[in-house]
């Protein structure tokens, strides 16, 4: 009869022997960040031992907790064409070499939708109804006049061709009103709207 106690204070002492050494392993693991820091830093995504070990106290007593009765799983519609997109300022590039190597690292990275700005200051430039741009000394003859004139839409052109050749899908968003639609630019921002609402619907359509 006396030895059934003996024997589970024997048990005792090893169980707080084992625990012990598994509790001084464990701090010395996470010290170091060997094999348990990187296993819980996967977990809980956090760095210092105190929040892994919390957030891993976390994850097991979800074991203990009745979890919420959901529907099954379903397919996903169009998983095919990813929702994401990406901001563009592709009409700051002026070397095609350098537009395709964006739109290829877009394609690569998986994104579907691309966010372009078309300025309309940067296409409407010389006047209302007028495509055209005349703002640089484009021969260098040290003179502005109608041999720089070029096509504005040109660029914007070839960023369409472009993303349409590396399959990609585009969002079109007309920003920055010119000059020329406002009587007072000394006292507006670049932004400000133009004096008459239907020059942006004439340029816009």
């Amino acid at each position: 009869m006396e030895s059934l106690p003996r024997s589970r204070w024997r048990l005792v002492r090893w169980i707080i022997a084992i625990s012990f050494i598994f509790v001084l392993l464990l701090g010395l693991d996470l010290a170091n960040q060997g094999l348990a820091w990187r296993l819980f830093w996967s977990q809980t995504g956090e760095e210092q031992p105190l929040g892994q070990l919390q957030g891993m106290l976390e994850l097991g007593s979800n074991l203990l907790r009745a979890q919420p009765d959901t529907q099954p799983m379903q397919p996903i519609q169009y998983a095919d064409d990813i929702p994401y997109g990406i901001n563009t300022f592709l009409q700051k590039e002026v070397e095609e070499p350098k537009l395709r190597a964006m739109l290829q690292m877009i394609q690569e990275a998986g994104f579907v939708w691309l966010r372009q700005e078309f300025p309309w200051e940067d296409l409407e430039v010389d006047g209302r109804g007028q495509f055209t741009d005349t703002r640089n000394d484009r021969n260098g003859d040290g003179e502005i006049n109608a041999a720089d004139t070029i096509d504005a839409w040109a660029k914007y052109d070839q960023i369409v061709d472009l993303v349409d050749e590396y399959g990609l899908k585009m969002m079109v968003r007309l920003s920055n009103p010119p000059d020329w639609s406002r009587a007072d630019n000394e006292n507006t921002t670049p932004q400000a709207p133009p004096d008459d609402y239907q020059d942006f619907v004439n340029y816009a359509v």
